[in-house]
């Protein structure tokens, strides 16, 4: 099982935290991207990308996820193929459709209904593939209209990744992905702000129905899982209201029960995890109990 640390707190020392994770074993950084979610301002995506990847020399970096609602497909390639560049070939291109309805609201951006976000997203994600595969984009949608002839690169571009949670997003945007994360989380931000009791509602069944969807939908793309975790003495009171078959709760508790609990995803057919802690301290007793193992 991979292991990517998602880096989600606006003050932390992106370069520092990156050099950390890399000298203790962790084998990818995702950034976040948010601009002033949870009353704070936030790091730039692209920026904490570029400092992650100076900073390391091994390490896979990845957005986790770029918000489609902030940026046109053709900026966020144009960024992608760069990161890929100055990383030596480590950078990972996540999108995502966006969910964080009051971030959006306080920049003046709208905050479209789910379908539209879904379809705005494998929109945007058909744009992606082309540019990234043919150097070039032929295409007239519903919400973009992208005609460029000129956008090859002498280098490989990156993967694609998404982040997709329900079906039709699974259906529709998984045949355009090279890794598909399954996020069982995305039930829990429907509303737009994470909703920590539905989060807990989420069984292992429910991943399993993911899973089989993502299968469905593209066979060869590796599955990756997003899992918001607390791992720390007394981290499982956090989740001590969570029925007994949520696939969440063993993510709070001890470092080891977390570790343990990432490790068995791979019988749900996932090869690697982004490690979302609620506070980023818990990354170093993750890596030292994934170590002792």
């Amino acid at each position: 099982m991979k292991y990517i640390a998602n880096i989600t707190k606006a003050e932390i020392d992106i370069a520092g935290y990156a050099t950390e994770l890399e000298a203790r074993g962790w084998d990818g950084m995702a950034i976040a991207d948010h601009t002033v979610h949870s009353g704070r301002l936030w790091p730039h995506v692209w920026v904490g990308v570029g400092a992650a990847a100076a900073a390391t020399e091994r390490i896979t970096i990845t957005t986790a996820f770029a918000n489609n609602l902030f940026r046109n497909p053709v900026e966020f390639a144009q960024a992608a193929l760069s990161a890929q560049r100055v990383s030596g070939g480590r950078f990972e291109a996540g999108l995502g459709a966006g969910w964080a309805e009051a971030e959006l609201l306080a920049m003046g951006l709208d905050y479209p209904a789910p379908g539209e976000r879904v379809e705005r997203f494998v929109e945007a994600l058909t744009i992606c593939r082309s540019l990234f595969q043919t150097g070039a984009c032929d295409f007239d949608g519903t919400y973009y209209s992208v005609h460029i002839d000129d956008f090859s690169t002498d280098h490989e571009p990156p993967p694609l990744v998404g982040a997709l949670g329900g079906p039709r997003i699974l259906r529709e945007a998984g045949p355009l992905l090279d890794r598909i994360e399954v996020k069982a989380a995305g039930v829990a931000t429907r509303g737009g702000d994470l909703d920590f009791a539905r989060l807990g509602e989420v069984t292992v069944d429910d991943v399993k129905r993911q899973v089989e969807r993502a299968r469905d939908a593209n066979s060869r793309a590796p599955l990756s899982f997003f899992g918001l975790c607390a791992a720390a003495p007394g981290a499982d009171k956090l989740a001590a209201s969570f029925p007994d078959d949520s696939v969440y709760k063993p993510f709070f508790g001890e470092p080891r029960q977390v570790v343990e609990s990432i490790e068995s995803l791979a019988d749900l057919g996932f090869e690697s995890i982004t490690v979302s802690a609620l506070d980023p301290s818990h990354f170093g007793p993750i890596a030292t109990a994934r170590s002792e193992l």
